[in-house]
């Protein structure tokens, strides 16, 4: 079998798994999920079955699946079952305003959330435990269609002009038809690239909302649940990732991480404090380490020691863009955090352990994840 036989034997195959998933769902269960699955973000389990006159095990059945479409949304759907679905869902959109905003029919939408909601809760297998899970606030688009839509925004445009080019001296008529195929791409690259801005502006947001320690007042902080929500199902994915794997290089860290993520959704900061800030210090001595940067000096153990200037330029260096902050704006407000860092890792009594404080250490922690993981030669299956 040649290869692009291959390629369309791997097309059609899965093609037909999204028909035949599609096929097993109906409209109106999708919109079941939906309508209990937006009652309960401010309501309880049991008001929600009340509410919807069905079981308490339903209930948590569908809230569960409503979960896994606004926070884990599959990218493997058409462009128009991405956007469609988690508008749906993430954006609490009703139905008539995506038709309204769509250049499909009422039906094909249909078709679209159908598809969206068959493949996502077929593939998303992780366990999700409503006591600590934190459903997503707002729109979030699969993660490696977020990451890349600079790059999709511009293939499209590229494609778009080869093929006119190409096209044109013999087939005129299919110039104008290849764009508006390529036109029907540009509503949810808008959509994209909205999103992606506000997720960046949030998490910028979110690493400079503080003080120095002595002028710090966490009563009077306002935290941005966006930035705090990125930092969160980013390292619920890293760990869900680092799970399926065996012989990571980071697996020392998996159950400080663990501990971490779960103690923050539990309203208690000073473990995860704690535990964001000091495994960020051991990837950043890890990252020296594998680039073989000479110590600093060796302790009297006779292990290396890497000062802090020679860890955050070489985080510097290697700093890999997450969610388009850039490595100035990082490691600016990295350098700047250093005075709670070093007041909370050497005990000093003015020392702050809050939410805000413990969402920073976050949000630090996973831009160095990132990079982490990136310079790894074992990367993490976040699909995993």
């Amino acid at each position: 079998m040649s290869d692009v036989s291959r390629l369309r034997e791997i097309v059609e195959e899965e093609v037909e798994k999204r028909e035949e998933l599609r096929d097993e769902i109906s409209f109106d269960q999708c919109e079941q999920i939906k309508e209990v699955g937006e009652f309960y973000r401010d309501s309880t389990l049991s008001e929600a079955a009340r509410e919807f006159d069905i079981s308490r095990s339903d209930t948590r059945e569908l809230v569960i699946q409503y979960v896994k479409l606004v926070n884990y949304p599959t990218a493997r759907v058409t462009w128009e079952a991405i956007f469609s679905g988690v508008q749906f869902y993430g954006g609490q959109n009703s139905f008539d305003e995506i038709v309204d905003e769509s250049e499909s029919s009422a039906e094909e939408v249909r078709m679209s959330i159908r598809e969206f909601v068959g493949m996502t809760l077929a593939e998303e297998n992780r366990e999700i435990d409503l006591r600590s899970v934190s459903i997503f606030e707002g729109v979030k688009y699969p993660e490696g269609v977020v990451q890349s839509v600079d790059a999709i925004h511009e293939t499209v445009n590229q494609v778009s002009r080869q093929v006119a080019e190409s096209i044109q001296p013999v087939a005129p008529n299919l110039t104008s038809m290849f764009q508006d195929m390529i036109d029907q791409f540009r509503p949810l690259i808008q959509q994209l690239q909205e999103f992606a801005r506000e997720v960046r502006e949030a998490i910028e947001e979110g690493i400079s909302n503080f003080e120095e320690p002595s002028n710090y007042d966490p009563e009077i902080i306002q935290l941005n649940s966006v930035a705090q929500a990125a930092g969160t199902q980013y390292l619920d994915e890293v760990l869900n990732g680092m799970a399926n794997i065996q012989e990571h290089p980071l697996d020392p860290y998996y159950n400080r991480l663990e501990r971490g993520i779960e103690e923050f959704r539990d309203g208690r900061f000073l473990t995860p404090v704690f535990s964001f800030i000091s495994v960020q210090d051991g990837i950043m001595h890890w990252l020296c380490e594998q680039e073989n940067v000479s110590p600093d000096y060796m302790n009297r153990f006779g292990d290396p020691v890497y000062k802090w200037d020679t860890k955050r330029n070489k985080l510097a260096e290697l700093h890999v863009e997450w969610y388009g902050v850039s490595t100035g704006n990082f490691i600016n407000n990295l350098e700047s955090f250093y005075a709670h860092r070093n007041a909370i890792m050497h005990g000093d009594p003015v020392a702050f352990f809050d939410e805000n404080i413990a969402t920073i250490s976050l949000l630090f922690l996973s831009m160095t994840l990132d990079t982490a993981l990136n310079y790894s030669d074992q990367e993490i299956d976040f699909a995993s």
